[in-house]
């Protein structure tokens, strides 16, 4: 078991490597051939960040896909079926799709307005973003992905809630 523990955990930092070198490299790639400039001239910025959120998804897919679905089912950490995994990516795609509006708007938006002291400002506005966002997680977007259920075994559960408030969470 510790073995199949370990496999699981190298081989998932290893994709997150391997995961962080091809979007470095898509990024350079896309800003060095031009598209990104010719993209950025002809698109709205809600647009354009859909576009290049699109075509990275698309390019990026076979790694996500064994990464976050083959994998699991391997390990037998998942049961999840190909359209319940689809609907997941949607979800997560539209979620940061509005985070990343929200926060590259606001970064520019600073930047103009508080240009000798914007990453003052920047920092503040990320703290307190991550503040709502710590409140809002658990409430909000946690119950997109997963089902919440009653613990079903009385006496665990009591156990739980009795360490929870002795812990004071």
């Amino acid at each position: 078991m510790a073995d199949q523990a370990r496999d699981y955990s190298n081989t998932k930092y290893a994709l997150s490597i391997l995961d962080t070198v091809f979007f470095l490299a898509f990024l350079f790639i896309f800003l060095g051939l031009g598209f990104s400039q010719f993209l950025a001239q002809r698109l709205s910025f809600p647009l354009y960040l859909l576009v290049v959120s699109a075509i990275y998804y698309l390019l990026n897919l076979p790694l996500n896909f064994y990464q976050s679905y083959a994998l699991e089912h391997k390990y037998s950490l998942s049961k999840q079926n190909i359209p319940q995994w689809l609907a997941d990516q949607l979800k997560s795609g539209a979620i940061s799709y509005i985070i990343g509006i929200i926060l590259v708007s606001a970064f520019y938006l600073i930047l103009k307005y508080y240009p000798a002291g914007w990453w003052l400002v920047i920092s503040a506005f990320w703290i307190f973003f991550s503040l709502v966002l710590a409140k809002l997680v658990p409430v909000v977007i946690i119950p997109l992905f997963f089902k919440y259920k009653k613990l079903s075994d009385e006496v665990l559960r009591q156990r739980i809630i009795a360490l929870a408030e002795k812990m004071k969470v």
